[in-house]
């Protein structure tokens, strides 16, 4: 595998359109207009950047304060069945925007690739557990 800084990059227009996904559901979550598929592909998107981030040591710590906001949002989700952000959960998910952009620039094509696979199996293991949680909760 040859060195990372020589393997492709995100194209322009693939940057623009990840940034407008990350902002577009940051928005919606904030005005409560979110649903459960919007509630996976932000996760995925937080964990697919998060792995970006361990693999490229950069945006670390950034990224798992997101893991860990994302957690809360979808732990919220399943005691309640609402998608939203607390108070301080919407200004980490603003400032993780931006580091997901940045990172976003700088990620080669392969890694990123990569990342959203490792992203997707883990939602859809965060999926498989929400949906055991509701359906073994009283209902009332």
């Amino acid at each position: 595998m040859p060195r990372r800084e020589l393997l492709p990059k995100l194209t322009r227009d693939q940057v623009r359109a990840l940034s407008l996904a990350h902002v577009t559901n940051l928005d919606l979550v904030a005005r409560g207009q979110a649903d459960e598929q919007l509630l996976w592909d932000m996760t995925g998107a937080v964990l697919l950047w998060s792995k970006v981030a361990e693999q490229l040591q950069a945006g670390v710590d950034e990224m798992l304060e997101q893991v860990r906001m994302v957690t809360a949002v979808v732990q919220r989700y399943g005691r309640t069945g609402r998608v939203g952000f607390n108070g301080t959960e919407y200004q980490l998910a603003k400032r993780g925007v931006e580091v997901m952009d940045q990172l976003a620039e700088m990620v080669d094509k392969p890694t990123a690739e990569a990342a959203a696979e490792w992203g997707q199996m883990q939602v859809q293991w965060m999926a498989a557990e929400i949906m055991v949680q509701r359906a073994s909760a009283p209902n009332d």
